[in-house]
C-alpha cells in the first residue's frame, strides 16, 4: 500500500506540473499574428472586441491589403468604398448567422461556422488569398481550424494562402498577464 500512495504521488505531481507548464505557455502559444499581404479579401471575425477587431479590417482595406471585406457571420461581402460607410455597413448590433437554409453539426462551435461560411464565399468568388482579421489570442484557434478547411496550395496545385492578423489588444479583459 504505501508503493501505491507513492505511485499516486508522482503522478500528481506530474499532473500538477503538466498544468503548471501549460498555464505558463498557453499565452505565447495562443497568441499568433502574420503580417498581412495583398490578398482577395480581408475576413472579419466576429467577437466581443468587435469594434477592435472591425477597424482593424477596414484598415487593411484602406491601406491596399484587399478590396473587399467578408463577414461570414452574416453572410455578406463588401466591396471597397468609403471607409466610415464601410464601418457602418458592418452592423454589429445585428444577430449573428441569419438563417441562410444550411444547417452545421450542433457541436460545431461559432468561429468554425464561420471559417466554413468563410470558404464557401471565398470560392463563389474564386477568391484564393485572405488576411483574416481577429483578436491575438484567438488566431491559433483560427489557424488550427483554418488548416483543416482550406487546402494549402503545393507545388503544382492551386490552394488558398490565409494569413492571419491579428488586431491590437484594447480592451482591458482581453489582456492577459505576461505569466
Amino acid at each position: 500500500k504505501q508503493r501505491s500512495g507513492r505511485n499516486l504521488g508522482v503522478l500528481v505531481l506530474a499532473i500538477i506540473l503538466i498544468l503548471a507548464f501549460a498555464v505558463f505557455f498557453a499565452p505565447k502559444y495562443l497568441v499568433y499574428s502574420d503580417s498581412p499581404v495583398k490578398t482577395d479579401a480581408v475576413v472579419l471575425f466576429i467577437g466581443t472586441d468587435v469594434v477592435s477587431r472591425q477597424n482593424a479590417a477596414v484598415k487593411l482595406i484602406h491601406a491596399g491589403y484587399a478590396d473587399y471585406l467578408i463577414v461570414p457571420a452574416y453572410d455578406h461581402i463588401y466591396e471597397k468604398f468609403d471607409q466610415q460607410s464601410l464601418l457602418s455597413a458592418v452592423d454589429v448590433s445585428r444577430t449573428i448567422y441569419s438563417d441562410t437554409g444550411e444547417s452545421y453539426p450542433h457541436y460545431y462551435e461559432q468561429t468554425h461556422v464561420e471559417i466554413l461560411k468563410t470558404k464557401k464565399i471565398m470560392d463563389h468568388f474564386g477568391f484564393r488569398r485572405a488576411n483574416f482579421v481577429s483578436s491575438p489570442y484567438h488566431m491559433r484557434r483560427l489557424k488550427l481550424i483554418t488548416e483543416s478547411i482550406f487546402p494549402a496550395a503545393d507545388a503544382g496545385r492551386a490552394g488558398h494562402e490565409i494569413r492571419f492578423v491579428s488586431t491590437p489588444l484594447q480592451s482591458p479583459g482581453a489582456i492577459v498577464p505576461s505569466w
